[in-house]
């Protein structure tokens, strides 16, 4: 479970610079196996093949590479002036890391998160284009084995404070958000911070995790990890509408916490997702409104975000001065979760002078 996660410069599918030894000359390497912090000895693991792939380590003490006991699928080899060349195992645990961002292609993804699972390591996956069959073996094993994996195609997390891919830099705080949106949970947690409230973690799911056939194992159990965690007082779940089945699942489990939960299901009816504990948000910033006042013991105020009324006169003067031809609204999004609330917002605020 993420919550009390070490994040270090440990990772899978990272690029280093790597000092030979005997020559002094640095080469920026991309990295196959696990990074390991450094101690004395100096060992270099390269791929079967002679690949360029190669990590450099260091470890304390003459410690035969051999008995270090990490089991991987493919066996990797140890070069070095100290020992022959042979079929070497790594265990990341001697560094005390518990957590690995991957980010590979995705055809080699599944693997090196496998490798991480199996060492008892919470997982982020960056990468993309990995088979379904491929994601739903990963979570139904980091389930089994109360780990995360965070992805398929999970670009945005914060853990204990230190944000990870394209996420920002917030305030810590007393709300956790667990998202199937990276840009989604951006928003949230940004305007968390502009509130002036902060963020305990910020987990991400990957886009495919609400799916019928994932089932949200990784939202349920990042909701499961908020629900045990004392740091954090408020949960926010953010996604696209899910299947039928996984959205009730997931809204049994928020009914059932002692927290207050502030869900949003993009186009869905918030109406609909609110319960007793449980509060629907149409929008995402209406979500980190009421996940705000939520923290600070207040009722959340329901209903459509309010525009303020310089904003408004602005917009009615804008439209004012337009052809009657003129009557699409285009817009240029850096985020998909962006460009499909935008509608949604134009369609449920007609008074605002936007069109469906």
């Amino acid at each position: 479970m993420i919550p009390g996660a070490r994040v270090t410069a440990g990772a899978i599918g990272s690029v280093i610079d790597l000092r030979t030894p005997r020559t002094g000359r640095v080469h920026s390497v991309f990295t196959h196996a696990v990074n390991l912090e450094l101690g004395e000895e100096m060992w270099t693991v390269v791929a079967p093949g002679g690949h360029d792939a190669a990590l450099t380590v260091r470890l304390s003490g003459m410690v035969v590479p051999g008995d270090l006991g990490l089991r991987i699928r493919d066996p990797v080899y140890v070069r070095s002036r100290h020992v022959r060349a042979g079929a070497a195992v790594i265990d990341a645990r001697t560094a005390g890391h518990n957590f690995v961002l991957v980010s590979v292609p995705g055809d080699y993804a599944a693997a090196e998160g496998m490798k991480a699972l199996r060492l008892g390591m919470d997982v982020m996956l960056f990468s993309d284009n990995v088979a379904v069959a491929d994601e739903l073996a990963l979570k139904t094993y980091a389930r089994d084995h109360d780990l995360m994996v965070m992805g398929p195609d999970c670009g945005t997390a914060i853990v204990n404070g230190v944000p990870l891919g394209f996420a920002n830099v917030v305030r810590r705080g007393p709300i956790g958000v667990v998202g199937a949106s990276g840009t989604g949970t951006q928003e949230v947690t940004v305007r968390v911070h502009q509130l002036g409230s902060g963020i305990s973690q910020a987990l991400g799911t990957g886009g495919h995790d609400l799916s019928e056939a994932i089932g949200g194992l990784s939202m349920l159990h990042g909701f499961a990890a908020f629900d045990e965690d004392p740091a954090t007082s408020v949960i926010v779940l953010v996604s696209k509408p899910p299947a039928a089945a996984v959205a009730a699942a997931i809204l049994d489990a928020a009914e059932a916490s002692a927290k207050p939960v502030v869900v949003i299901f993009l186009g869905a009816d918030p109406s609909a997702v609110t319960r007793n504990g449980v509060h629907g948000a149409a929008y995402l910033a209406q979500a980190a409104d009421m996940a705000v006042a939520l923290a600070k013991g207040q009722r959340p105020r329901e209903g459509d975000v309010a525009v303020p009324g310089g904003m408004r006169r602005r917009l009615t003067e804008a439209a004012r001065g337009m052809a009657p031809g003129q009557q699409f609204v285009r817009g240029i999004f850096s985020g998909g979760t962006f460009c499909f609330e935008a509608p949604l917002a134009a369609t449920l605020r007609p008074e605002t002078g936007g069109g469906s």
